[in-house]
Order: C-alpha cells, then sequence, then structure tokens
C-alpha cells in the first residue's frame, strides 16, 4: 500500500510539473533583454529585478497554461500530440487545475506588490488578461492571433524594463515586433501544415485553411528578414555609437540573423519544427550556437578591451 501510495504521490507531482510547462518559462528570459542591451549587466541590483520579473512572470505564465488548458479540454483530446497532456490524458485531476491555477497567479502578483514594482505589476496584470481573452476567444481571429502571440513577446521586454527602470528604444521595439511577429507566423504555420493533409475539426484550425500555407510562410519569412533590415540599420545609427565601443563587429550579427530565420523557416517547410518555436530553439544545437555567438559578439563590440 506505501508502495502504490508513493508511486501514485510522484505521477502526480511529474504531472504537476509538466502542466505548468517550466520549459516555457524559456520565453521570460526576455525580461533581461533591456539589461542587455542597455550594457548594465554587470550591475546586481538591475539583475535581481529582472531575476524577480522573471519569476513573477513564469509564475503567472504557469497559471495561464492551466486555464488555457482547462479551455481547450475537449479540442485537447482529439488533437494528435496535446492529447498527452496532463489534464487532456487524466494524468493530473481536473478538480486540481483551478486551484493551482489560482495560486500561481496570486503568487506571481503577490510578489510583484510585495516588493514595490508597481509597474511590473500593470505589465502582469497586462498579460494575464491579454492571454486569459486570448485563451477564451481571441485566438479564434485570424491574424489577430498571431499579432497577439507577437506582442506578448514584446510584452516580456517591456515587463524587464518596468521593473529595473531601464528605458526600451524604439530601435528594439520595431525590432521585436517584426522578429516575434516571424515567430508567431512560424508557431501558426507548423500546427497548420501537420493537419493540411488530415480530416481533423475546423475549430484546431483556428480559422485558418491549408490554402492558407504559403501565405503565411511568406508574411513570416518576410517578418524575421525585415527585423534583420531593421537592426542593419540600427548599426548605423547614432544611438548606436553611444552605446558600442566596437560597432563593426555588430555587423557579425546580420549574417547569423539571416541564417538564423532561414533555418527555421526551412525545418517548418520540411515539417521538422516543433509546434513551439521555443521548444525548438532550447533543443537545437545550432539555434544554441547562433544565439550564443550573438550575445559574445554584443559583448565583443560593448567594451573597449576585455582585458
Amino acid at each position: 500500500m506505501t508502495t502504490n501510495s508513493s508511486r501514485t504521490a510522484v505521477s502526480l507531482i511529474l504531472a504537476l510539473v509538466e502542466e505548468i510547462r517550466p520549459h516555457q518559462w524559456a520565453k521570460n528570459v526576455l525580461v533581461f533583454v533591456p539589461l542587455v542591451t542597455s550594457h548594465r549587466f554587470f550591475e546586481m541590483a538591475k539583475a535581481q529585478e529582472c531575476a524577480l520579473a522573471f519569476i513573477c512572470l513564469s509564475l503567472c505564465a504557469s497559471s495561464i497554461y492551466i486555464i488555457n488548458d482547462l479551455f481547450d479540454l475537449a479540442t485537447d483530446r482529439r488533437h494528435p500530440t496535446k492529447c498527452r497532456r496532463p489534464l487532456a490524458s487524466g494524468r493530473f485531476p481536473l478538480v486540481l487545475g483551478p486551484p493551482l491555477a489560482l495560486v500561481l497567479l496570486t503568487g506571481g502578483m503577490g510578489i510583484a506588490l510585495a516588493t514595490g514594482t508597481r509597474n511590473l505589476t500593470i505589465c502582469l496584470f497586462i498579460y494575464t488578461t491579454v492571454s486569459l481573452a486570448y485563451s477564451a476567444w481571441l485566438k479564434e481571429y485570424v491574424l489577430l492571433d498571431v499579432f497577439i502571440l507577437a506582442g506578448l513577446y514584446i510584452l516580456r521586454i517591456i515587463a524587464g524594463g518596468e521593473a529595473t527602470g531601464i528605458p526600451i528604444s524604439e530601435w528594439l521595439m520595431a525590432f521585436g515586433l517584426f522578429f516575434f511577429l516571424s515567430l508567431a507566423f512560424v508557431k501558426r504555420y507548423t500546427e497548420l501544415s501537420r493537419f493540411a493533409t488530415t480530416s481533423i475539426p475546423p475549430v484546431m484550425r483556428r480559422g485558418y485553411n491549408a490554402t492558407d500555407l504559403n501565405f503565411i510562410a511568406s508574411i513570416g519569412c518576410t517578418s524575421g528578414y525585415l527585423a534583420i533590415l531593421i537592426f542593419a540599420l540600427y548599426i548605423n545609427s547614432p544611438e548606436m555609437r553611444q552605446l558600442y565601443h566596437r560597432p563593426l563587429l555588430l555587423w557579425l550579427i546580420c549574417p547569423l540573423l539571416l541564417y538564423w530565420i532561414t533555418y527555421l523557416w526551412l525545418k517548418a517547410k520540411r515539417n521538422e519544427l516543433a509546434e513551439d518555436p521555443i521548444l525548438f530553439v532550447i533543443q537545437d544545437r545550432a539555434s544554441l550556437l547562433i544565439g550564443s555567438s550573438v550575445l559574445a559578439i554584443i559583448v565583443l563590440a560593448s567594451f573597449k578591451t576585455l582585458l
């Protein structure tokens, strides 16, 4: 009896961890972007504020994932891969879903309020409200869904800026808009392409048709390349020359981003991409290498000497 009870408890804990999706917290690393782009990454106080924003946002995001799974329960059970999620498969009791979501949401908001970061709390409230609206009905609207997803990525960067008091530049906002719009389109393209030759309920397609695939790919690729163009223009801007001592090194980032955007969409066209591009990025060696290289170039371009 004790052994069976222990196994049941372990299974329940594992299902709980899977349900809150800690791997998705990788998206919230975006709160550190203002810290990096402003070259204040050695300021411990600012780093701690970013870490706090990361924790708060991750807790709120996990609560939303649970609520989203509760909304989509019937649809997920008919989905070829989402049917394995803890709530849809029955590995995590439905009765525990709402209270767990409430605890996580209260924890995220409560920490932000307790530390006195008012602007971060506002960002968390907007993020939660928009995400819940997206889960409830906005995701059913064609094109609006991908713009909302891109906006939620940008909101993470804004949250990092509000938590630290670091202003977000127009260049970063413009780059982020097109870059994350490309990621949102590749997510939708991957989902739709897997259903293009299968007879699934229209609700799973969220208003898209198989004939939209080429259009989505075209807009998605274009958005990614426009983000790189904005970055290239930023390299020649006066703002950039005030921050970087070796601006010419930043040009090395352009071919890396060009390669990665093309590589991402090639994988999507070949149906070799996970439905969530974030999952692909954190597991793909080429993507991790390119990301590390970009970060190293930024550091090298920031200082006159590293000795």
